[in-house]
């Protein structure tokens, strides 16, 4: 007992340089989401016109259809219906509104959920640590279609945002009481029936659960700890069966190379030599040897912060539990990545798109803060909580340092991206049949879609779904498309 009360106690001066810590790191980390939130103004659509139309003209019929050939995803189907419903009763494209309240919600799973839960002396601690993750989940990988186009963000945020709720979970609770692990059933609900995506992550929680308690012992779990899984299991298991009969059957996806898509052997193979390079840095390929050595530096920093952290982050009494679900949590996270690399090559032949790289970045922050605290957990002696905000305040450093040629880029074209978007809305609800369709180049950041400069009639047959889209959404029936260049 003296040694747990004298354990207690804080020095002022380190107390000080705490909280000295705690601020650098809060405006830092604030900074960095600042700089991203600055341009939800610039967000884009790119299904939309072709989505939007249709949920339009069809209503729910349209919905079911999708969910069940197409896009197995009932709450964000859902959501994105009801984003439809309001345009078209406002008239407005409301880009900028509906990106803000996903965001909102996003960082209230992230960063006020673990200050909310967190014992009051180490809230601010809790906040801090959240603030961190979220600006990693923005820094230093593509962010174009995850975090700036609705239909995008509608799907994947929430399950970003579950994700990390559960990650919180285990740190404050160990699901250790039945009111946290229905809190816990509900997240992976919501991941699971908003990007099919999650149901992959759902199945790898129970089944890595499963071989804990098989192969551990000391770890092993009751029924009671377990029977929570049950509901996400049944939840998921519909999702993947729609995708299986659905979107999976369909074989004119192949995007990449015909000998890997549908192949066994050279999908694994593809898969984990992708994957590895995943785990290292984002966008391997297109980076020189320095920034992949910082980057993968700044993980190093990111799991040894942790480390630190942990202790602070999951009361005494939880530690054990914690630091279980936690195992679970970080192998989880990295098994899902995998099956998402391997998935696109089985589907496409190669790596699919910008929105599943996002959020397999977001997924390995968080197996290696999982992992990161089921070992701080388990250890006698941690870092210091001042080196481990500082070691902490590198980390995000070296990914904002990294990303700030993209935001001044993308800061100084806003107004474009903002002009052409209330041109082409204006132009859409004119009266005629004809319009221009103006674009600018994508930005580094908010991304964006850029055809190629023609014009399309109704009767053409060369212009695709996405073009067709358009068109029907403003109904029209000639479209020219127009470059704006921004330098």
């Amino acid at each position: 007992m003296k040694i747990e009360a004298s354990a207690t106690l804080v020095d002022p001066r380190s107390s000080a340089r705490e909280r000295i810590a705690l601020v650098a790191c809060s405006l830092l980390f604030l900074a960095a989401i600042a700089a991203y939130a600055g341009l939800l103004s610039g967000g884009h659509w790119q299904d939309e016109y072709y989505t939007l139309y249709r949920m339009r003209d069809e209503g729910l019929q349209f919905v079911l259809y999708r969910i069940q050939t197409w896009s197995p995803r009932p709450l964000s189907e859902l959501l994105v219906y009801l984003y439809g419903f309001a345009v078209v009763k406002s008239g407005r494209p409301l880009i900028g509104t509906v990106l803000g309240m996903t965001w909102a919600v996003t960082a209230l799973c992230i960063v006020v959920l673990p200050a909310r839960y967190a014992r009051p002396r180490n809230r601010a601690i809790s906040a801090v640590a959240g603030l961190a993750l979220f600006a990693l989940f923005l820094a230093n990988h593509p962010t174009g279609e995850m975090y700036y186009w609705p239909q995008a963000s509608l799907a994947y945020m929430p399950t970003l945002a579950a994700i990390c709720a559960l990650f919180w979970l285990c740190v404050t609770t160990g699901l250790e009481s039945s009111r946290a692990r229905m809190a816990a059933a509900a997240m992976l609900i919501v991941a699971a029936w908003s990007v099919e995506i999650a149901a992959m992550f759902v199945f790898a929680v129970a089944g890595l659960a499963l071989a804990v308690s098989l192969c551990l012992p000391r770890l092993r779990l009751n029924w009671r700890e377990a029977i929570w899984l049950a509901l996400p299991l049944v939840a998921s298991a519909g999702v993947l069966v729609l995708l299986a009969h659905g979107r999976v059957q369909n074989g004119n996806e192949i995007m990449g190379d015909p000998a890997i898509a549908h192949h066994t052997k050279p999908v694994l193979v593809a898969a984990i030599r992708e994957f590895a390079k995943a785990v290292a840095v984002s966008g391997w390929d297109g980076r020189g040897p320095l920034n992949i050595a910082l980057v993968i530096a700044s993980k190093v920093l990111l799991f040894v912060a942790f480390v630190g952290l942990s202790t602070r982050l999951s009361p005494l009494h939880a530690h054990r539990s914690a630091s279980r679900w936690l195992t679970i949590l970080s192998a989880a996270c990295l098994a899902t990545t995998l099956l998402i690399i391997a998935a696109a090559f089985y589907q496409f032949g190669t790596m699919c798109c910008e929105r599943h790289d996002t959020l397999r970045q977001c997924l390995i922050y968080i197996a290696i803060v999982s992992a990161a605290c089921a070992v701080g957990l388990n250890l006698r002696h941690v870092p210091r909580i001042t080196l481990s905000l500082g070691m902490l305040f590198i980390a995000v450093g070296i990914n904002v340092a990294m990303s700030i040629k993209a935001l001044r880029y993308d800061y100084a074209h806003l107004d474009v991206f903002r002009d052409v978007k209330v041109a082409n809305w204006n132009q859409g609800n004119a009266q005629g049949t004809t319009m221009v369709f103006e674009q600018a180049a994508p930005g580094q950041v908010v991304g964006g879609v850029l055809i190629g400069e023609k014009t399309y009639t109704a009767q053409d047959s060369d212009m695709g779904w996405w073009i067709d889209g358009v068109m029907r959404f403003f109904r029209k029936k000639e479209i020219t498309f127009k470059t704006v260049h921004t330098d």
